[in-house]
């Protein structure tokens, strides 16, 4: 699976879109949006977003932030960061978050600069099964300079045991 970045700017807006060529379809064009205008919040001297309004706990983890579900949701509902899926193609064409884009964590380390070109000094929140490999894509990510690292704790399992939304595609094969 091959994903690419594109960005243009206009009109102060960056459009931002992911092309997953394994399936030939846009993936993010609509987040990229939110990215730079859609949040509940300002616009920094840099033109990154600014949240206001959302809990988010103020500590550290190892240079990231943990959100539970129920705060995950608030957040990207109202800041629209870039959601990272680190599990594996499998899982993510079982079920993963609406404007996911996958990124698996064997391979993250490999494709990291495409996401530090645009993305380094956003907001992003990394989540996976469980919470465990997440834990390790928000350390990796913070040791190579992104700021806004914000890892989902208990993973798309505890997402869904809080009931809240999530893309399932009817055309795996088990």
């Amino acid at each position: 699976m091959v994903c690419l970045l594109n960005k243009v700017k206009r009109n102060n807006v960056v459009l931002i879109a992911l092309i997953n060529k394994l399936n030939s379809q846009v993936i993010l064009l609509v987040l990229a949006v939110g990215l730079t205008i859609g949040c509940a919040g300002t616009q920094s001297a840099e033109g990154h977003a600014v949240v206001e309004n959302v809990n988010i706990p103020d500590g550290l983890v190892d240079g990231y932030r943990n959100l539970t579900p129920d705060q995950a949701y608030i957040f990207i509902k109202e800041s629209g960061p870039l959601i990272l899926d680190v599990r594996t193609l499998r899982e993510y064409e079982r079920s993963h978050l609406k404007l996911a884009v996958l990124f698996p964590l064997g391979k993250l380390a490999t494709r990291i600069d495409e996401l530090r070109e645009i993305f380094v000094d956003s907001n992003i929140v990394v989540y996976c099964q469980s919470g465990i490999r997440s834990e390790t894509a928000a350390e990796l990510l913070v040791e190579n300079g992104f700021s806004g690292i914000i890892n989902m704790s208990g993973g798309l399992k505890a997402w869904i045991v809080r009931d809240y939304p999530v893309v399932i595609s009817n055309n795996t094969s088990e």
